[in-house]
């Protein structure tokens, strides 16, 4: 039972609160009585760190210390005797739900003021949506929607670019040499810039408030005994339960109210949050929607983050990264299908889509032809060399250790 959170990132830069002010330093004894009060960047220990959920939100990667021994699953910290990571207050309340925790110490914090982002910002993230979502479909207007929706999705990009910019000098004999880059100054220079607009902790609130609504779903539709069995960066996918209906629905009503009350304190028109398409549907944006037009798929199998495969009314279909999804698919369904989707599955060369880019500086001399089929000799220095190469799917020895401990447990 398949559902999507849909414009996850525009929803939460339409509806959500930001932090508005610049950041001031905070007691670390004041953050968790105003957990959820003020917008913090908090660098916490967490001890005795155990994962109440078979989705752990933790980050390795983000964690500035952690126990060597940590059990990690798919990336994510599933236990650890202890563990230093940076997070945002949204993370933090996540992650008290989603661990059992016994100790957490808050090492520094810094704090600003919550607020919707400015009107401005907000009208036109909504503009491009109502433009996405009238525009669909719409015979004649295939590149206005087109550049709606591509517009639309780069908002978050403009607001999580580095302001931080790497400058390269040319120090002769077609070498570049990078400039070393004083952080804290280039910083205080994007800030003071008459052309900035933006705010790069926006882009942090954004993720984290994403994450946090899909992370905080899936646990309740684990509380309400559901078993989910995967999950994306806006999606999830749950074992058929008579809950999963009105645990979505009370997820999306939430949504809906923080969508009217943004809408009243900025004084928006209402249906700019829910606009109609063609076909007279209103389409309240960041509402979870069922991803499979209430039909079942029959079967389900995930191998990880980006590798799954599905089979819906017989037909056999996969989702994996760095696999093209028509001829991969057939390749996997052609030698067995789901029990060929495993540990270890090699998919050849002509059938995988996948290219390998070779890239090289040196003189070369090559015949050349063109579209009308004249050949040219041409001499150039530096080319790409694209090849089809074989797709293997390896799990990794960190995951399949984690899977055979989950099922000694279970």
């Amino acid at each position: 039972d398949p559902y999507d959170l849909a414009s996850a990132y525009p929803r939460q830069i339409a509806s959500q609160r930001f932090p508005m002010t610049s950041f001031f330093d905070l007691d670390p004894a004041d953050v968790l009585p105003n957990l959820g009060e003020l917008a913090m960047m908090l660098d916490v220990t967490l001890v005795g760190v155990e994962c109440r959920y078979d989705f752990p939100a933790i980050s390795r990667s983000k964690c500035d210390e952690l126990d060597p021994m940590a059990v990690v699953d798919n990336g994510r910290v599933y236990y650890a005797a202890s563990l230093r990571v940076t997070v945002t207050d949204v993370e933090l309340a996540m992650i008290r739900r989603n661990y059992d925790i016994r100790e957490v110490w808050v090492n520094r914090a810094k704090a600003a003021v919550y607020d919707y982002l400015p009107e401005a910002v907000v009208r036109s993230v909504l503009e491009l949506y109502v433009d996405k979502t009238t525009l669909k479909g719409v015979d004649g207007q295939e590149v206005r929607y087109k550049a709606a929706k591509e517009d639309l999705n780069s908002v978050y990009g403009m607001m999580g670019t580095d302001p931080v910019r790497v400058e390269w000098e040319h120090v002769g004999g077609g070498e570049l040499v990078a400039v070393p880059v004083d952080v804290d100054s280039a910083i205080r220079d994007h800030n003071v810039s008459r052309s900035r607009f933006l705010f790069y902790p926006w882009g942090a609130w954004v993720t984290a408030d994403t994450r946090s609504e899909l992370l905080n779903t899936i646990m309740d539709l684990g509380d309400a005994g559901v078993d989910v069995l995967y999950c994306d960066t806006d999606s999830t996918y749950s074992r058929q339960h008579p809950a999963i209906a009105g645990v979505i629905a009370a997820v999306n009503d939430r949504t809906l109210a923080a969508n009217a009350a943004a809408a009243e304190a900025m004084g928006i028109d209402p249906d700019m949050f829910a606009p109609v398409d063609p076909k007279g549907v209103a389409h309240p944006i960041g509402l979870f929607e069922q991803d499979n037009h209430n039909e079942l798929i029959d079967e389900f199998k995930t191998l990880g983050a980006k590798r799954y495969a599905t089979v819906k009314h017989g037909e056999f279909a996969i989702t994996v990264a760095g696999l093209n999804k028509g001829s991969g698919a057939a390749y996997v369904e052609a030698h067995g299908g789901m029990d060929f989707f495993e540990d270890g599955m090699t998919i050849q060369a002509e059938s995988s889509g996948r290219l390998v880019h070779t890239y090289s500086d040196e003189l070369v001399d090559v015949l050349v032809t063109d579209y009308e089929g004249v050949e040219r000799r041409v001499t150039q220095t530096g080319f790409v060399h694209l090849e089809a190469a074989p797709y293997t799917l390896s799990i990794g020895d960190e995951y399949r250790a984690f899977m055979q401990m989950k099922q000694l447990d279970t």
